[in-house]
């Protein structure tokens, strides 16, 4: 009863400032132009009392018309805050759609305002919170964010990086192999540029099951190749020779031989997704063992030069 009791009493002194803040606005015959400082410092008090009185819709209300101001006179960042903050309020309501709406819209003025850290912030902020219920939103958030610190002056490569594995884990989660293929080749390829070798070792190893889970052998044995040829001393972690030798167990061993490889401790020690992506895996069937061109022939393969060989007479030539 006393929550109730002050929740009315916030709710009441709310719309006190909301009033108070609107006949700032308000021009006449001695007042040319509105005074737009005093009425957006009145509804961001109001909007402290609706938050405080759990009336988020109304709160949302009051900062968009906050946003409206500060973008009409040029502050974009504090109009981007107006937005992150309906976005939060939208989260206390459940309302998903407002989230990432006002997320977004967010961005858009934290980034024209030269502000991209903050932009690239409430980007993931946004994308965590549904990951679960919207997880192809959450994706795209994370690659917005991911090509907003690719832009920025300087780069901010490896954190790229990182929401992009991000958004590649739930690609996995949600059996979008394809798509994952596509998200984690440019993870790969911003842990070479940013010449992190060892991330984008791993990187390239999880790169590799995901063809492998795909059911594409040959992809990920060209996968595999291209690691030795784009990553430095790729040669030298313990994935690079892992793979090799699960290449050759797909191709060459039973079933069984598959099973227990898997099993191998490195591949428990990558992202939770891809754990479980392994213990799926299965020796794909009908794979065959490619014929290497550059080997050196074997003594089997050799032909038998002494061998006899059968003899044809030739007829003598005429004589002059």
């Amino acid at each position: 009863m006393k929550k109730f009791r002050m929740n009315t009493k916030r709710i009441q002194d709310a719309e006190k400032l909301v009033k108070k803040g609107e006949e700032h606005l308000k021009t006449g015959l001695f007042k040319w132009s509105p005074d737009i400082d005093s009425a957006i410092e009145c509804f961001d008090k109001a909007v402290i009392q609706f938050r405080n009185a759990s009336e988020h819709k109304r709160a949302i209300s009051i900062l968009l018309r906050v946003a409206k101001l500060n973008d009409e006179r040029g502050n974009s960042f504090h109009a981007g805050k107006s937005f992150d903050s309906a976005s939060a309020s939208s989260r206390e309501l459940g309302d998903l759609e407002g989230v990432l709406s006002y997320a977004d819209q967010a961005a858009t003025l934290f980034i024209k305002g030269d502000v991209p850290d903050t932009a690239f912030n409430t980007l993931v902020r946004a994308a965590k919170h549904v990951e679960k219920e919207k997880p192809d939103a959450a994706v795209q958030f994370y690659q917005k964010a991911a090509d907003l610190y690719v832009r920025i002056e300087g780069g901010r490569i490896r954190e790229a990086a990182d929401v992009l594995g991000r958004a590649a884990c739930l690609q996995i989660r949600n059996g979008n192999y394809s798509k994952a293929i596509q998200t984690v080749g440019r993870e790969r390829d911003l842990r070479i540029e940013a010449k992190s070798y060892e991330a984008a070792s791993r990187t390239n190893c999880c790169l590799v099951l995901i063809y492998l889970s795909n059911s594409d052998h040959a992809g990920a044995k060209k996968i595999q190749r291209e690691g030795y040829g784009l990553i430095q001393d790729y040669d030298k972690y313990d994935g690079s020779y892992l793979l090799d030798e699960l290449i050759n167990v797909n191709e060459c061993g039973t079933a069984e031989d598959f099973a227990n490889f898997i099993k191998n401790p490195y591949f428990r020690s990558l992202e939770n997704d891809y754990v479980k992506l392994v213990k799926k895996l299965q020796k794909i069937e009908g794979v065959e063992q490619e014929v290497d061109l550059n080997a050196l022939p074997t003594e089997e393969s050799m032909p038998d030069l002494n061998a006899s060989q059968p003899h044809y007479d030739e007829p003598e030539p005429d004589l002059c």
